[in-house]
């Protein structure tokens, strides 16, 4: 099965790179990488072992509430201060979420080639000013 995986992330290569040399129909070229990222990305997260975390009869009834706030507290936001600073936050923190993703499914191709002790040493991220970080 893995090399149904290989077939499919290059068939997404070749679909990325196949327009600066031929012309695609775009909407091929559309529909093809949906299908194929969404193929790749199912079997990525088939994992052999159950997951391990669930979630708590408690937690699935506060989320409605943790949800709701955070809708209020944008709401507000955007009403209370400048459209053009909530936009500037709200790019930065989505800029710094797809560079962690980026670099997350980037990581297991790269992994051989880095040095052995960036691979074993565990990172450990310390918040001086908050104890339940």
């Amino acid at each position: 099965m893995k090399n149904n995986e290989r077939i499919a992330n290059l068939a997404l290569a070749g679909l990325t790179l196949a327009p600066l040399v031929v012309n695609v129909n775009p909407n091929i070229n559309v529909i093809l990488t949906a299908s194929l990222t969404v193929y790749v990305g199912c079997y990525r997260s088939v994992k052999p072992t159950p997951p391990s975390e669930t979630m708590s009869n408690e937690h699935a009834m506060r989320f409605p509430f943790v949800g709701s706030a955070m809708l209020l507290s944008l709401f507000l936001l955007f009403k209370f201060l400048s459209k053009d600073l909530v936009n500037a936050v709200l790019t930065c923190y989505f800029f710094v979420l797809g560079i962690i993703a980026l670099s997350a499914t980037i990581l297991p191709a790269i992994k051989r080639f880095l040095p052995k002790h960036w691979n074993e040493d565990v990172i450990v991220w310390r918040f001086p000013y908050f104890r339940c970080m």
